[in-house]
């Protein structure tokens, strides 16, 4: 997934959800002070069941957002969360308490856990390490010096580009990819390279982001198993879901196939 990590600051801790509590007959007594954290243990992840709820800290549970829940690191604060099998690293804000469970550490928003590669397998092992302030200084300061390049922010492509996600019946096929718009305003022609091309799904187009986010979570529950990852791009007004890359177009057919099987008809395309 393309979403960014949390960007780490050092914020005050909200007074009431850093109250020691009781859950199960359990006490939890939460750390209020910058004392060093970094455990490994098993993290699990919560998603639409509690999205729209309120959190321990008063928000608002995001399922589409970089947080995440813990039982006593004080709320709010930032975390980098490590999958220990495969080294995927993230970046987390934590605003919530849980899980209650003596064999996990953590939950992870469905977006985090998405991103650290264990959605489909409902938990993996992790390192969790409170980040304090001094290595919150140093990632900002890092961030600031070496600012990621400009993301292509609108994407346009042959065949598809008018198309609402309800009207794509077509069989699947092969759509290169001809123009984009950057985010200063620039257009890229065809004929200028790209950096690299590869076969992804379009899942479909959507005006409302709502619709595109509540699909790319049904995928992720159903599909995760063979599409490698899933993002959203805005183009010509619509919100537009892809899944890849695939490492060739045999690949991408294939995942294809597996999808129309249960009615919907994913789109081939080269970008």
């Amino acid at each position: 997934m393309n979403t960014p990590d949390a960007i780490p600051r050092v914020e005050p801790y909200a007074r009431a959800a850093n109250r020691p509590y009781t859950v199960f007959g359990k006490t939890y007594v939460p750390v209020t002070n910058n004392r060093p954290y970094k455990v490994q243990g098993h993290g699990s992840w919560y998603g639409k069941k509690f999205h729209g709820n309120k959190t321990s800290s008063g928000e608002v549970y995001d399922m589409f957002k970089m947080t995440a829940a813990h039982p006593t690191l004080p709320l709010p604060c930032y975390v980098r969360v490590t999958n220990v099998n495969t080294g995927k690293q993230i970046i987390v804000r934590v605003n919530d308490r849980g899980p209650f469970h003596s064999d996990r550490i953590i939950d992870l928003s469905y977006t985090a856990a998405m991103k650290l590669g264990y959605l489909n397998q409902g938990s993996a092992l992790l390192e969790v390490e409170h980040l304090l302030p001094d290595e919150i200084e140093r990632i900002n300061l890092a961030r600031t010096s070496n600012p990621p390049p400009i993301q292509q922010s609108t994407r346009q492509t042959v065949a598809v580009a008018q198309q609402p996600a309800v009207e794509q019946q077509t069989k699947p096929a092969v759509v290169v990819a001809v123009a984009s718009t950057g985010a200063a305003g620039s257009v890229v022609t065809a004929n200028q390279p790209s950096k690299v091309v590869a076969y992804y799904l379009q899942l479909g187009a959507y005006q409302q982001i709502g619709n595109a986010q509540a699909t790319q979570a049904e995928y992720a529950l159903n599909w995760a198993h063979i599409l490698p990852g899933m993002e959203l791009v805005m183009a010509d007004d619509y919100y537009r879901l892809f899944a890849g890359p695939f490492g060739s177009q045999e690949e991408a057919d294939y995942a294809a196939q597996q999808i129309e099987s249960t009615g919907r008809r994913p789109l081939v395309v080269r970008r």
